[in-house]
């Protein structure tokens, strides 16, 4: 559909992944997620748009960093094609604990 002058494609729908565990969740989240930026570049032009959410506390981080590791790794993407950015509505000073800035 047209908005603005520019094609607009529908939003994602939400989506669950089951997993046996906290390993296995960040292997099939890359997956998923490889999945649909493929999708999206061989069925579209221009840029994908991953927004991410921060994790609220050191063993998340670890999980969201090794997931994006597994993710970073995957040669099926055209990287030069995708765009990440942080969304969260938390609000740190940079040498807070809690801070996304780690």
């Amino acid at each position: 559909r047209q908005w603005g002058g520019r094609l607009h494609k529908e939003a994602m729908g939400i989506e669950r992944i089951l997993a046996a565990s906290a390993r296995d969740f960040t292997v099939k989240s890359a997956d998923y997620i490889e999945e649909c930026i493929a999708k999206f570049q061989h069925n579209s032009i221009g840029a994908f748009v991953l927004g991410l959410s921060g994790a609220n506390s050191r063993v998340r981080r670890a999980r969201v960093v090794e997931m994006l590791t597994n993710l970073a790794s995957r040669r099926n993407i055209d990287w030069k094609r995708v765009y990440v950015f942080l969304v969260d509505e938390r609000y740190g000073f940079q040498h807070d604990e809690d801070s996304n800035a780690h």
